[in-house]
């Protein structure tokens, strides 16, 4: 299959204006997304008090069986 040149002009100026390099593409420059556990502070911290009341065990056990589980993208 042959390029069609003005969608691949239209590509690279995409991913100029997104900051993707040549090298960003010839590998995986993706981040990591976090954790359950990774993301649960935050979670904490924003809750509120009656949030925090119903809900922190139920996060605790979430957190003990999700411990490892990455995000999904």
């Amino acid at each position: 299959m042959t390029p069609d040149r003005e969608r691949l002009d239209a590509a690279w100026t995409a991913l100029a204006e997104l900051g993707v390099t040549l090298a960003d593409l010839q590998r995986d420059a993706r981040p990591t997304l976090p954790t359950f556990t990774d993301y649960l502070p935050q979670v904490l911290a924003a809750a509120g008090s009656g949030a925090l009341r119903a809900y922190r065990s139920y996060w605790q056990r979430m957190t003990t069986a999700w411990a490892t589980s990455p995000s999904t993208r």
